[in-house]
């Protein structure tokens, strides 16, 4: 399949094919109202049909034998070999008169002819920034030289990682790949649709890759939109993922927090629509320092939602803000909630929990100090900064900090006797298994459903979060310890010492939560909701 969409590709970014002859010389073709194209690259060239009147494909296959043998597509080795080999596309190739006196022969015929003796002759040098478009409408070009090399340098690679008869059902498109929250819920998606014959690929469309590497079905493929483009300008990689999503024309096009593939939604959702269903999530509404609105919310879901079959997200409060912020109420029943299933549940990690659970009390009691973490990324929207805070103002406890900087510049930490710096993380088994917590400290501006909370209940420890995003889903006061929107730093040291003089209540509560992600946040129901999405599957 991927190779036939290749050579699709090919032979339409040749100008080789006349759509309008074909249909007339073949009236089948046309009754049967498919496209033509795709009709020749199948197999009406192994019925000897012709792709114009400029090429004769049985002349070709006769007159080049070594064509014939390896049963290759003549119209595809013409175009990558034959020409530049000087081998004919039809027995009046030589003549000039050619084209005067064949019947078939139009003026398009010798527009093209024209064109194509062009490329061939034209030197393939490295494409300068100059030649690359500074505009959106540019879709429809397919001719220019950067654009074929930079889809052609993709559908190589591809090519390789896949299994001939295998095809591409779903196309999931993140910014970069790092440790967040998005990456796990891209990770997910495409772990639950994977079948034996079909493969998923995760594009990184607005960055390069961090060179993390996570544990996937070999079946899931990553790569980074910026090494197959001659320009990282956003509107080159933009045109390139276009010419991929009608190349592959995978069932299911899923947005999760590329830009770029927002902007697409926005420019050609209405075309790119008649190929894939298109979906999307965004987990929580963003805002700056000053409270201003920011982010994709704001920025796109107005002008993309019509275009789109569904977005998904990971907590209820989310489509509530957005339906009323946004007045969506016609587009309501595109919004699903899809709870994100947590990595650390098993039986192993239930039986770890519940036995820590009950010792709580008694390590409690017996600690000089209350062992606490915080775990994330360490960038301004995780307020990564309140939590030096407590640090500083909480001396009766000891706390682990996991974690690096994805979005903004790697900062400095203080040296404080009370904490811990413990590095980067790839898996909550780094952080959980071999250390018992008396509390999880959350501290984030924004949020959706943090992963991060679904991991830590998991293993039995008492959270303490604000109230911001669909926190409160999953962290109230029968599971947790949920503070207001905007928290101080005094907030959590009153509730600190609670859990210090009360234990019993913090493991009530999280007794409560391993309930709740029992239930709710297991791989099971997860895929039986995932079955319920439209299109999707």
């Amino acid at each position: 399949m991927i190779k036939e969409f290749y050579y699709y590709l090919i032979i339409l970014f040749s100008g080789l094919f006349d759509r309008t002859y074909y249909l007339l010389t073949y009236p089948d073709v046309r009754k049967a109202d498919i496209d033509p194209l795709w009709h020749f690259v199948k197999c009406g060239w192994k019925e000897g049909r012709d792709p114009s009147a400029y090429f004769d494909t049985e002349y070709y296959l006769k007159h080049n034998i070594d064509v014939f043998e390896k049963h290759i597509n003549p119209l595809v080795h013409y175009i990558l070999f034959g020409g530049f080999e000087g081998r004919n596309p039809n027995e009046y190739f030589s003549s000039s008169k050619y084209f005067e006196s064949n019947e078939k022969a139009n003026d398009k015929n010798i527009n093209l002819l024209i064109q194509y003796k062009k490329y061939f002759t034209k030197q393939q040098s490295e494409v300068k920034d100059d030649h690359i478009p500074t505009t959106n409408n540019n879709y429809n070009q397919f001719r220019e030289i950067w654009r074929r090399k930079n889809l052609k340098n993709f559908m190589e690679v591809l090519s390789k990682s896949i299994y001939e008869d295998g095809k591409i059902t779903h196309l999931i498109c993140l910014p970069f790949f790092s440790t967040g929250g998005a990456e796990l819920v891209a990770i997910n998606y495409a772990k639950a649709v994977i079948s034996k014959d079909d493969y998923n690929v995760l594009l990184l469309t607005d960055g390069k890759n961090k060179d993390i590497e996570v544990d996937m079905d070999p079946r899931i493929i990553k790569y980074s939109l910026d090494d197959f483009v001659t320009s990282t300008k956003n509107n080159t990689k933009k045109i390139l993922l276009y010419d991929i999503i009608i190349t592959l024309r995978p069932k299911v096009v899923h947005n999760i927090n590329s830009t770029l593939l927002w902007e697409l939604f926005m420019e050609k959702g209405e075309s790119l629509r008649k190929y894939s269903h298109l979906f999307a999530s965004i987990f929580a509404l963003q805002f700056d320092d000053k409270g201003g609105k920011v982010g994709y919310a704001e920025y796109y879901l107005q002008n993309a939602i019509s275009h789109i079959s569904g977005l998904l997200t990971d907590n209820r409060r989310f489509i509530e803000d957005a339906v009323h912020e946004y007045k969506l109420n016609s587009s309501i029943d595109k919004f699903k909630c899809i709870y994100n299933p947590s990595r650390a549940f098993n039986d192993k990690t239930l039986s770890i929990a519940l036995n820590r659970l009950e010792s709580y009390k008694n390590d409690i009691q017996q600690s000089e100090k209350l062992n606490c973490v915080w775990a994330g990324r360490i960038d301004r929207e995780k307020r990564w900064e309140l939590f030096l805070e407590i640090v500083q103002k909480c001396r009766f406890a000891d706390f682990s900090m996991y974690g690096q900087s994805v979005v903004d510049q790697n900062e400095y930490l203080p040296n404080y006797d009370n904490l811990h710096f413990r590095g980067t993380f790839r898996s909550p088994d780094e952080v959980f298994l071999n250390n018992k917590f008396a509390a999880f400290i959350f501290t984030s501006r924004w949020e959706g459903l943090p992963n991060i909370l679904i991991e830590a209940g998991s293993w039995g420890i008492p959270i303490i979060a604000p109230n911001v995003g669909g926190i409160s889903e999953l962290i109230n006061d029968e599971t947790g310890f949920l503070l207001s929107s905007n928290p101080d730093s005094g907030d959590y040291r009153n509730t600190l010492l609670y859990i210090r003089d009360n234990p019993e209540e913090a493991v009530h509560r999280s007794l409560r939560l391993l309930e709740i992600i029992t239930n709710r946040h297991s791989w099971q129901h997860f895929l039986s909701e995932i079955i319920y999405i439209d299109g999707y599957i």
